[in-house]
């Protein structure tokens, strides 16, 4: 299908409009050139309305309006499109699709008539037919599984790498099942399987007489019903597993990238490590202050200094001790003696006797000159003690070494607690680059995943060894049912059937496989080769590439692998212009691999995007899709120019005189809400697209 020219009437902000598409092998693009809140969704809902029907817009058309919200009244809307077809004997034919709605208006209240509806006609150089069925003629030419291939927005296209991994498998494997023709394949074996369960039920019924057969027929109907239900679990498995394993390698990634960036929770602990280690140190400065600051109210330093001279007034107290002058005792010893009448020597000392009175005044007299001399004496004696006492608990160290000491552990304080702080001001400063992740969470997901991988897989295993086996049974079985009905005649009819049947279904299963096998690696291939050149990726030079590969799997879901072949997650690991890259070549590669002659209607392809992978994304799309229809803003054109030059066979330009006198610079002369057209390309403009530019806006 080629679109020709679309007429449009009423459809919104689209009250009369008409184009004509490009349709040349060359000039195979249809450029309309309209800024944001223009009519670009509008055009595009217009297109597939008239298509595929309500299904195509918003919510199905539940409660959408297609009339303007000035109209009032009964209104028709009606979009009408000129399109041709050619057959596999490239014969071409044209027809006319017009689709009609009729909407009643009463203030802000509107409602659907319900003689609405949709009218095709073939053209012919004798007139126009009418083709009953019109909806039903135009699905096989393009089915709604494949309206978001052929008729898509720049964000929307990307609901085929974002989403959850089932939802994207399952927008893949919807578009790929469609082009390529799989579902018919798939509806061909599943009508096969339902002939061959009617026949083995008549089977059943016509040979009564066979015991034997009849049971192996209803264990043969038993897994012909098992092994397809086997499969669809399967099938089903594979996508968990896939599913399973993408999160996997996002949660490793994650956790990696996390780790590569700094461990939080690790960090604060080394952190408190920090601060104690700074604590401890400012506490041992502490202690050797203070005990520097007692060091000099200590005997130490008192000692220290009069050390000679202690040494020396020792010397002499010394001999004195020797000498038994100190310490002096003698008074109370003698005047103890007086009580009696003997000396300690053995003389008398009686007062009583001549002799004795004499020993005893010589006795009183010694006392007397003790006394006169026991100060001294006594001081004498204090001294000698106490610089006993000092000599006895000596310090082996000086003042002076024991000052450098603490000066040294105060030093070294200082130093830790320097340290210390540096670490912990260089820690505080990493956690502050650090998102919050939750490592610890991140490691209990990888291991669930892991845990919940394992299970699949394992889980896999079985069903396939399930079906294996059945597989297995029911041809051992149709072998020996063959056997069976071979010697009987009604039985060999049935047989022969059964015989077609199963070949058919082998056949188609072959085929059905090929096709899955062979050309989604087409598709995947060519998607690939469109890609990296759309964002001028070198796979062959590992050095500097960041993107190495994009591949569709076999469970039908895009993925992108980096320069070490680790997967990527297209939705979260690529840029917005990469994203748009990829969405757009696997449409390019599946239109091209698939050989539909089809539209490409794109609205804002070129979002997100610059330099040269804007100019690829526009250049390979021109060049890989029969005819394509881009809806483009002023910024997209930008830089484009050349190109649009090479490849454009219509361009046209839609304003919305709304946008006066903010963005337009004239009035385009208009005073119900609409768009108008002009015939405006893309390198020029009139008094009705001419637009304001940035530094007029500043003034």
């Amino acid at each position: 299908m080629k679109l020709l020219s679309v007429k449009i009437e009423n459809f919104r902000l689209l009250k009369d409009f008409n184009m004509k598409f490009a349709t040349g092998t060359k000039k195979n693009l249809t450029v309309v050139r309209a800024a944001n809140e223009t009519g670009k969704t509008t055009l595009l809902y217009a297109l597939q309305w008239a298509i595929f029907g309500d299904i195509s817009l918003p919510k199905k058309g539940v409660d959408f309006r297609l009339s303007a919200l000035d109209q009032s009244g009964e209104v028709e809307i009606s979009v009408t499109i000129d399109f041709s077809t050619t057959n596999s004997r490239g014969i071409e034919s044209s027809y006319i699709i017009k689709r009609t709605a009729y909407e009643s208006i009463t203030g802000t209240t509107w409602k659907r008539d319900k003689k609405s509806g949709i009218v095709l006609y073939k053209q012919s150089k004798s007139g126009v037919d009418e083709i009953d069925h019109a909806q039903g003629w135009l699905k096989p030419h393009l089915p709604d599984d494949l309206r978001e291939v052929f008729f898509t927005d720049g964000d929307r296209a990307l609901s085929f790498i974002e989403g959850t991994d089932i939802d994207q498998s399952q927008k893949v494997e919807g578009a790929i099942r469609s082009l390529l023709g799989l579902e018919i394949i798939e509806n061909a074996i599943s009508h096969t399987r339902k002939i061959k369960t009617n026949l083995d039920k008549k089977v059943n019924s016509g040979i009564q007489e066979n015991r034997g057969l009849n049971q192996k027929n209803e264990l043969i109907q038993k897994l012909n019903d098992k092994i397809p239900q086997d499969e669809d679990q399967e099938k089903t498995t594979q996508e968990e597993l896939s599913a399973a394993e993408t999160s996997l390698n996002r949660i490793s990634k994650k956790l990696e990238n996390a780790l590569a960036i700094g461990d939080k929770s690790k960090l604060n602990q080394d952190l408190k490590n920090a601060e104690k280690a700074k604590s401890v140190a400012t506490d041992n400065y502490d202690k050797a202050t203070k005990q520097q600051s007692a060091l000099f109210k200590s005997k130490s330093l008192g000692t220290g200094l009069l050390k000679k001279d202690i040494d020396g007034a020792n010397l002499i107290l010394q001999k004195l001790y020797d000498d038994g002058v100190i310490p002096n005792n003698a008074i109370p010893i003698l005047q103890d003696r007086l009580k009696g009448t003997k000396c300690f020597c053995g003389s008398d000392i009686d007062a009583n006797t001549p002799e004795g009175s004499v020993g005893r005044k010589n006795l009183e007299a010694l006392i007397e000159k003790s006394k006169k001399e026991s100060p001294v004496n006594q001081r004498a004696t204090e001294l000698f003690y106490r610089t006993q006492s000092l000599i006895n608990h000596w310090n082996p160290k000086s003042f002076i070494e024991q000052f450098s000491e603490l000066m040294g552990s105060r030093d070294k304080a200082i130093e830790e607690r320097k340290e210390a702080g540096e670490r912990e001001a260089g820690i505080e400063a990493e956690i502050d680059l650090i998102p919050d992740t939750d490592i610890a969470g991140l490691r209990k997901l990888q291991t669930d995943h892991r845990t919940k991988e394992k299970t699949l897989r394992y889980d896999l295993g079985v069903i396939r060894t399930k079906i294996n086996v059945n597989k297995n049974k029911l041809a051992e079985l149709e072998e020996e049912q063959k056997k069976l009905l071979v010697v009987n005649v009604k039985g060999r009819q049935l047989l022969s059937e059964l015989e077609v049947c199963q070949d058919l279904i082998k056949l188609f299963q072959a085929s059905l496989d090929e096709m899955k096998d062979v050309e989604l690696r087409k598709v995947s291939d060519l998607m690939n080769t469109i890609f990296l050149r759309m964002i001028g990726s070198d796979e062959t030079d590992s050095s500097t590439t960041i993107i190495k590969k994009a591949e569709i799997t076999n469970t039908f879901r895009i993925i992108v692998h980096g320069a070490s072949n680790n997967v990527l997650n297209p939705s979260q690991d690529l840029n917005g212009a990469s994203r748009r890259a990829l969405t757009i070549a696997f449409i390019m590669a599946l239109t091209k691999v698939s050989q539909v002659i089809a539209p490409n209607v794109i609205d804002t392809p070129l979002g997100m995007t610059s330099g040269y992978v804007k100019n690829s994304i526009l250049k390979l799309a021109c060049q890989n899709s029969s005819q394509l229809i881009m809806f483009l803003t002023h910024d997209e054109i930008r830089g484009c120019e050349d190109l649009i030059d090479e490849f454009a066979g219509e361009i046209t330009t839609i304003t919305n005189p709304a946008h006066y006198p903010k963005i337009l610079v004239n009035k385009p002369g208009v005073d119900d809400i609409r768009v108008v057209q002009c015939k405006c390309n893309h390198r020029e403009s009139c008094t009705t697209c001419e637009r304001r530019i940035n530094e007029e806006l500043a003034q």
